[in-house]
């Protein structure tokens, strides 16, 4: 008899785990102990880059592909990295190796420590014809899918692809896109930075879209309107099932879990997308009045505003501008660094 999951009818076995990106050996052994204890019979996909070291490690399969490489965010000294090639590249060399009914795409420094995402799966089937893309909802991570109604300058058309888990047919469906071109890197200017036309996030979601015969009017990252909002609440209320870290499972790096060098008050927190699901999808559903992150990402927020004011007021008085905001963003840093989720 095989084994499955209690309430959800998924059996185990039936699932590819796709673990992508770069390998960190500290932290793979980790990952793999437990997918094999939580998911017995389950496949083991390491996708990541040719040269890769991978003697000794836990697989059942592997595929190494060449590194595509990445844009600059913006043309801005020590920008972050747009990774998206990277992630096209070894997540869909992945799911073509997988051969299970189920994958779970998950970062290569993210660990799964149970089981009981998996009853979420089917636990909210209804779905608006007109913006269904996926055979099943997917499951995806509260961190970090942004409000596009939130925040000073709002992203659209933003789910989180820290982790995935759907039917392998509809990754492949998200994941199986071009690459985004080098004419995309500096797209537009905002207070003469030059941005890439999308994050990476908005580039996998809104090319899955168009791909599918959806018309997508978000043309940059920041374009939002009224219009475009509900556009992109329709199609995640839609197509995914947002889950925070507790319900999905999922041990994140510790730096995902600080205040300092994130932004949490803009994201959509499980409830938040129960209430989209309720407006846009299914009109009889009863959302829980609590909302735990929500109310924990306030009152820490508030924390870190409070910290940032007192490292405005002690430096105030240093007279040159550039020591001034070095050592302001410095002291704020420091005393917000241990302000976490």
């Amino acid at each position: 008899m095989k084994d499955h999951y209690n309430g959800s009818g998924i059996e185990l076995d039936e699932i590819s785990f796709v673990i992508q990106g770069a390998l960190n050996p500290e932290i793979y052994p980790q990952i793999t102990k437990n997918i094999r204890q939580f998911f017995p019979g389950a496949e083991i996909i390491l996708a990541t880059y040719a040269g890769t070291n991978t003697n000794g490690l836990d697989h059942d399969k592997i595929a190494l592909v060449e590194d595509p490489g990445y844009y600059p965010i913006n043309d801005q000294p020590n920008a972050r990295l747009n990774n998206i090639n990277r992630q096209i590249r070894t997540t869909l060399a992945g799911l073509n190796a997988a051969t299970r009914k189920y994958a779970f795409k998950i970062r290569s420094d993210f660990i799964v420590n149970g089981r009981d995402f998996l009853t979420y799966f089917d636990q909210f089937p209804k779905a608006d014809p007109q913006y269904k893309v996926f055979e099943n909802k997917i499951l995806s991570s509260v961190f970090f899918a942004r409000d596009p109604r939130a925040g000073k300058r709002p992203m659209p058309f933003h789910p989180s692809d820290i982790a995935f888990f759907g039917l392998r047919a509809d990754l492949l469906n998200l994941f199986d896109i071009p690459f985004m071109p080098k004419e995309e890197a500096a797209y537009y200017k905002f207070k003469e930075t030059s941005y890439n036309r999308y994050v990476p996030e908005q580039y996998l979601w809104i090319n899955c879209l168009r791909k599918n015969g959806k018309v997508v009017k978000c043309d940059y990252c920041e374009h939002c309107d009224n219009q475009i909002a509900e556009e992109t609440e329709r199609y995640a209320a839609s197509n995914f099932i947002y889950l925070d870290y507790v319900q999905f499972n999922l041990t994140p790096p510790e730096k995902l879990l600080l205040f300092s060098g994130n932004r949490f008050d803009d994201i959509i927190t499980h409830i938040e997308w129960q209430k989209l699901y309720k407006q846009y999808v299914d009109t009889t559903h009863q959302v829980p009045e609590e909302d735990k992150v929500r109310d924990t990402i306030m009152k820490k927020t508030k924390t870190t505003k409070l910290y940032f004011f007192v490292a405005q007021y002690i430096t105030f008085l240093i007279p040159f501008r550039k020591i001034r905001r070095k050592l302001r963003k410095n002291l704020a840093e420091y005393m917000t660094r241990n302000i976490r989720l």
